[in-house]
């Protein structure tokens, strides 16, 4: 009986695993998070840079009111100095001095409140300029980390990929599979049903996952599902195939011996020639139509995600179709 703690472990270690490298491309969700940080920068700096040129705008139209005033007080002084000539406006007479000494006076204080003014906002522009410059760099860096992360999080997908993990990890996961089903044959622990549902599930997970590759993929494989001996697989049609196969961990989780069996020579891609053993299948059946004991072989080597492949020794039992185009898929019907 294998320890509840290791058999969560596991699951918990293979739920990590499809939250990494499948449950989101991994590629594409990089590429849109650096995106998203360098749109994000950007629309702060598009706001940060309209925002600064109306107060700029504000402090310049102050600026040139402040010449202005300057002009006009320049212009008093100057007319303060000259000599007074006495005149007489209605009858009456006055001292054109103190005319303009008030109003040079009233426009003193006016430029000295404006300049107070004018000033303040230049010096708290400054500062605030100060501040953001900071924070400008900082959002820089914060791009930066992203990219750098991003990276990162593609570098480890591809080193994953050239390790061969997506192999050792759909290996792994069928064989603890395969180990509860084994159990289960010989125990009524209730918590073994929680744990082949769960595997149940991420096994089902990855078949789309290699489904979705293969649809995506151009001259990509036809990927169906099909039910073993009741047990849901992902298999690929194969039409070139004489017999069909299963790989080793299916074979176990099916309950297929495969020792004592008869071995066939098969050619693989590149002229590739291996040994490998022969089994029945009880059982296959795709969209309900379905055959008994169906000549296949167990080989080692797995697509991540499917178990198998359907070859003549299911297909020509019907009379089979691929229906291609956007609507991919396999179609059996009766033999006449």
């Amino acid at each position: 009986m294998l320890e509840q703690s290791i058999i969560m472990r596991q699951i918990g270690e293979f739920e990590d695993i499809m939250d990494r490298f499948y449950r989101k491309d991994h590629l594409e969700s990089s590429i849109g998070f650096v995106d998203n940080a360098i749109k994000e920068y950007n629309g702060w700096l598009a706001s940060l840079e309209a925002e600064f040129d109306c107060e700029h705008r504000n402090l310049q139209a102050q600026r040139d009111t402040l010449r202005e005033f300057q002009s006009e007080i320049k212009e008093l002084e100057k007319n303060r100095l000259m000599p007074w000539d006495a005149s007489c406006e209605n009858g009456r007479t006055h001292d054109p001095d103190e005319q303009k000494k008030y109003e040079l006076d009233a426009l003193l204080i006016l430029y000295q409140a404006m300049l107070m003014k004018f000033e303040k906002e230049e010096n708290e522009l400054l500062e605030k300029t100060s501040l953001l410059e900071k924070e400008l760099e900082q959002k820089k860096e914060r791009v930066e980390q992203v990219r750098k992360m991003a990276k990162e999080n593609v570098d480890a997908h591809q080193r994953w990929i050239k390790n061969k993990g997506p192999e050792k990890f759909f290996s792994s996961l069928n064989q603890l599979y395969a180990s509860l089903i084994r159990e289960k044959r010989s125990s009524r622990y209730v918590l073994l049903d929680i744990f082949i549902d769960r595997i149940r599930n991420i096994r089902k997970e990855l078949g789309e996952h290699a489904k979705k590759r293969q649809l995506d993929t151009e001259y990509g494989l036809l990927v169906v599902k099909a039910d073993l001996c009741d047990e849901e697989c992902r298999m690929i049609v194969d039409t070139g195939a004489t017999v069909s196969c299963i790989n080793s961990e299916m074979s176990d989780i099916l309950g297929i011996r495969e020792e004592g069996g008869d071995t066939v020579e098969l050619i693989l891609p590149d002229a590739i020639r291996i040994k490998a053993p022969q089994i029945l299948i009880p059982r296959i059946s795709v969209n309900g139509m379905g055959t008994d004991y169906v000549k296949a072989v167990v080989l080692k080597e797995a697509i991540p995600g499917v178990d198998g492949c359907l070859g003549l020794s299911f297909l020509e039992r019907f009379d089979y179709t691929i229906e291609n185009g956007s609507c991919h898929r396999l179609v059996l019907k009766p033999l006449p």
